[in-house]
């Protein structure tokens, strides 16, 4: 349930979007400026209208975003890469990202 869109009554038929977190310079660095660029770009990409191509993205009713839930790696600031990626279509749709977090043993069951 805490994976469904604020208002039950919404769910129902729709599409998932699953998107990777946007580029960064190391594997522990926050969004690189590529990365950032990409991140903003999603609330014009995922607006419901048709692109020229007759493809459409529709505008999500739910956002959720994988946590790492490490604070340091090598004695950097670890960036949470994955809230980063949303959070330009968070703020322009007014929706909370809700972050699920697993172990590194559900992570090695899953891969």
């Amino acid at each position: 349930d805490a994976l469904l869109p604020s208002n039950a009554a919404e769910a129902g038929e729709g599409y998932v979007y699953i998107v990777r977190h946007g580029e960064k310079s190391h594997w522990w660095a926050c969004l690189n400026t590529t990365g950032m660029a990409r991140a903003a770009a999603f609330p014009s990409i995922f607006d419901g209208n048709p692109r020229p191509s007759g493809e459409r993205f529709y505008t999500p009713r739910a956002l959720v975003a994988y946590f790492y839930g490490d604070d340091y790696h090598d004695g950097h600031k670890d960036c949470e890469r994955c809230v980063e990626t949303l959070m330009p279509i968070s703020q322009t749709l007014g929706l909370p990202i809700q972050q699920v977090a697993k172990t590194t043993a559900h992570m090695a069951n899953d891969a």
